[in-house]
């Protein structure tokens, strides 16, 4: 029963980030956490947010979501996903002190061998 109200909350978390109500989102997934006494059930709820928060161009919220994330790979993961997506929107200098702080080091790489790709790509437009 709990496994159930738990993905429902999750769905009602991804509907409010769907729509950018990102504070009601970060609300109800706080909320899954207290309710479970536990960081990993909000694994991913956070993880939906920070994707969601990273594409809308809220960087901050999304990295403060990202390290909500108690599993460090996970964590990683969501990092780079947000670094690459700054790189992308041009935000450069940013992108790379979050790509310094993914904790895997093969991950970690993997983030700067794509921002320097992005970097590559925008200089010959």
């Amino acid at each position: 029963m709990k496994y159930e109200r738990n993905f429902s909350f999750s769905v009602v978390t991804q509907a409010f980030a769907q729509v950018k109500q990102f504070d009601k989102a970060l609300q109800i997934a706080e909320g899954i956490i207290n309710e479970n006494k536990s960081e990993q059930s909000g694994i991913y709820v956070f993880s939906l947010l920070a994707e969601a928060m990273a594409s809308a161009g809220q960087y901050d919220r999304a990295l403060q979501a990202a390290q909500r994330i108690a599993d460090a790979d996970f964590r990683s993961g969501r990092l780079s996903m947000i670094a690459m997506t700054m790189a992308r929107a041009g935000q450069l200098g940013e992108c790379l002190k979050v790509a310094q702080t993914i904790g895997e080091p093969l991950t970690r790489l993997d983030v700067l061998a794509g921002i320097i790709n992005v970097i590559k790509a925008q200089k010959q437009q």
